[in-house]
């Protein structure tokens, strides 16, 4: 199977456009997250006509996909997730009108050959989108939470304190799906992710001490820069 995997992925990333890629790159059903980069180029994709005609039909395409590719349908509704999160408005309007999709997932089911359901995780996390999309207050609060976060990190990137703003929605990203899509692997390639924490990924996470440590900094030269205007003014009064 996961020679089968291997082989698909290879031909979707040489079929399509570039976006078309990112998409099926952020989709595939290889044992491992797309990352937070591709999912937030996809997303700032949706706001431009041509690249949403793109993504959105390739987006829904593959959340159809059948029982045995689970991975690829269980990644479609994390990418759906983001793109409501951080998005076009247009997301939000195309999956209300297409939520029947997303329901007809509640009973989506297989089991593999050690007798494990792997249906389990995208039945649940369709359960939480069809949620989402109905709480449309819900949905713009976390939107707007984004759009802070968004605008906070792009603004330390234009002062030449950080180096991107990928990773910066608190989506994270990557992650092996091992015996269950809801898995913990280790942190040291990829970032963690837990089904019951709405906190930040690893990339998420470092920002975060990066911006404090910045801060604090900050801070400091402040206060150096005070003194050294109390010592001038103390010199020039002798």
């Amino acid at each position: 199977m996961e020679y089968l995997n291997k082989i698909r992925s290879a031909v979707d990333q040489h079929t399509g456009t570039e976006l078309e890629r990112k998409v099926k790159e952020a989709t595939s059903n290889e044992n491992w997250g797309a990352s937070s980069t591709v999912k937030n180029e996809i997303a700032r994709a949706t706001f431009d006509y041509a690249g949403y005609r793109e993504v959105m039909p390739l987006l829904w395409s593959r959340m159809n996909d059948s029982g045995r590719n689970w991975r690829v349908v269980f990644k479609s509704l994390e990418l759906l997730e983001h793109l409501l999160r951080v998005g076009s408005e247009r997301v939000i309007d195309e999956a209300r009108e297409r939520v029947y999709t997303i329901r007809t997932l509640n009973d989506f089911h297989h089991v593999d050959a050690d007798g494990r359901d792997r249906g389990a995780g995208v039945r649940q996390k369709a359960k939480q989108l069809i949620e989402l999309i109905n709480d449309h207050q819900r949905l713009q609060e976390i939107r707007a939470k984004a759009q802070k976060t968004l605008n906070k990190y792009q603004g330390m990137s234009n002062t030449g304190r950080m180096g991107g703003v990928g990773g910066m929605m608190g989506m994270g990203g990557g992650g092996r799906y091992d015996a269950d899509p809801r898995f913990s692997s280790s942190r040291s390639s990829r970032n963690k992710w837990d089904p019951h924490a709405g906190g930040l990924g690893d990339d998420d996470a470092d920002s975060k001490k990066k911006s404090k440590k910045s801060k604090k900094k900050n801070k400091k030269n402040k206060k150096s820069k005070k003194k050294n205007k109390k010592n001038k003014k103390s010199k020039k009064k002798n």
